[in-house]
């Protein structure tokens, strides 16, 4: 245990910039290491992670809204209780402790919206009744985590449950769908807390509850997916939200350009939108098509441009032994690393495992194996990632299968495998590309330092990826022709990703230019 706590503490340390190490951290990892608490959890060295039987939550709940804090804490707003009771109450989990602390709202809040505004607090609104009766509450309340107090705030006009919003660029706020409720699935609201006011805004081109919502650089949103307002049907279209107008304009009826059937996986956004944001800027989601067959992707959404690209993967996510849906994911955002909890295809019983991919280079990893959680235990999980330490708590342990009706109070503690692929770590070594400019042809030449595989991506100059290829590499000088007839004229970049056996080296990458 102190092992992985050391680990995580120079994890933490090392991104001062996002996650601020504090007197009162400091006190609470040489608390941990004197106690030594919960040395008697039970560990589990299978799908894809080390799955640790993490503290007792203070009541039982399913599909809380998490978020990990700039402190390193994870708050759950809200969820349901045994019994399908929407929960009024918060619970706080500190990874040095290892404890949660129960914190009463406001109101409750179970499928409800949080969103992180811009001075580090959560803006917490609306959630279903008890049962999930619709369409809910209207209230709101602002979540402060340098306190943890809770205060009421701006209501909205309409009740809202399964929603979603974002902080816009102006400050105000803006919230987006509604679930059984036709007139809040048509027309979104601005909240401006300054003023303390709701107003609606224009109708959505398509009425919908639960899509993800992201602000734009230029004070914008775009509204991507969600599903009808009684289910009957999801939506892989996008629209875009005018700050200056108040109004949605379609962009696409599809979620990633030249494809379709993708959809945006929002039936429970159990995160901010904030949550989906890497460190370069812009934002990750999942999406899924079950036709020809099931896939998933990990979807790009770029607030410069407002692109929506597909993350280009070694191999598809689904695989290994954990073939079936996926749960959720989660990202290191430190690490530019996403995990996904996936199931096995056609399983009676839980089997579950870790998918790890490495966002720099595509790379991905599926479990050998699967985790088997104690009968009688069914996931309808959160995740959420802790860079504190590098672990993933899981909320949202049922001990019935298909039922809303059975929250426990269990979680777990996941420790992924250490990805051990294809990493961007590259040889220092005679790197050129010659003709350069070229016309239908150029040629690789460089030396490596060790025998492995490397893969080639060129990409144009808005970054998508447009050719990729996987070669074998042998000690010492070498040289690639690559064919470039199928691309136009312009400037492109040209990166080679090598194995672990050239870890260490620098990068190599180079411009292309194509007449």
């Amino acid at each position: 245990m102190l092992c992985a706590i050391g680990e995580g503490k120079q994890k933490f340390v090392g991104n001062t910039n996002k996650y601020t190490m504090n007197n009162n951290y400091i006190f609470r990892i040489v608390f941990l290491a004197l106690t030594l608490f919960n040395a008697s959890f039970a560990i589990s060295q299978d799908g894809g992670a080390i799955f640790e039987v993490g503290p007792l939550m203070n009541r039982a709940r399913i599909v809380p809204m998490a978020t990990t804090l700039e402190d390193g804490r994870v708050v759950l707003f809200g969820g349901r209780e045994y019994g399908f009771v929407s929960c009024t109450y918060a619970d706080i989990y500190d990874p040095a402790f290892n404890t949660f602390t129960e914190v009463t709202m406001n109101n409750p809040h179970d499928a409800t919206c949080a969103i992180k505004l811009e001075d580090g607090r959560y803006f917490v609104s609306g959630g279903g009744m008890n049962s999930g009766i619709a369409p809910g509450y209207n209230v709101t309340e602002i979540y402060d985590p340098s306190d943890d107090s809770f205060t009421l705030s701006t209501p909205m006009t309409y009740s809202r449950m399964q929603h979603n919003g974002t902080q816009l660029a102006d400050g105000k706020i803006l919230i987006v769908g509604a679930w059984y409720n036709p007139s809040g699935a048509s027309t979104p609201e601005i909240i401006d807390l300054q003023a303390g006011t709701s107003t609606l805004t224009g109708s959505l081109n398509t009425s919908r509850s639960a899509p993800y919502v992201f602000p734009c650089d230029d004070g914008n949103a775009m509204i991507v997916g969600g599903f009808e307002t009684y289910a009957s049907a999801y939506y892989s279209s996008i629209e875009e939200f005018d700050h200056t107008t108040n109004s949605f304009t379609p962009v696409s009826d599809e979620l990633i350009a030249g494809e379709t059937g993708w959809l945006a996986n929002t039936y429970s956004v159990n995160r901010p939108s904030a949550d989906y944001r890497m460190s370069d800027g812009r934002y990750i989601f999942r999406a899924y098509r079950s036709q020809p067959v099931l896939e998933y992707i990990l979807v790009i959404f770029d607030p410069a441009d407002k692109s929506f690209t597909k993350l280009e993967t070694m191999e598809p996510l689904l695989g290994g032994e954990a073939d079936g849906s996926i749960y959720d994911f989660v990202v290191d955002i430190p690490n530019n690393r996403a995990y996904l909890l996936a199931q096995a295809e056609g399983a009676l019983i839980p089997e579950v495992g870790i998918t790890g991919v490495d966002l720099t280079t595509g790379y991905v990893q599926h479990p050998t194996t699967l985790f088997y959680p104690p009968f009688g235990e069914y996931f309808y999980p959160t995740l959420s990632f802790m860079p504190f330490n590098g672990k993933i708590l899981l909320t949202g342990v049922s001990s019935e299968n298909s039922s809303y009706f059975y929250a426990t109070n269990k979680t777990y503690l996941i420790t992924p495998d250490e990805l051990v692929g294809l990493q961007e770590t590259q040889v220092a070594a005679s790197f050129g590309l010659f003709p350069n400019p070229a016309v239908d042809h150029t040629t690789i030449s460089f030396e490596s330092a060790a025998a492995g595989l490397a893969e080639i991506r060129i990409h144009d100059e808005s970054g998508k990826l447009i050719w990729s290829q996987v070669r074998s590499v042998f000690t010492g000088k070498q040289q690639w022709q690559i064919d470039l007839s199928g691309m136009g004229s312009g400037i492109y970049n040209v990166g080679i990703y090598l194995d672990e056996t050239n870890k260490g080296a620098l990068p190599l990458t180079s411009t292309l230019i194509i007449r």
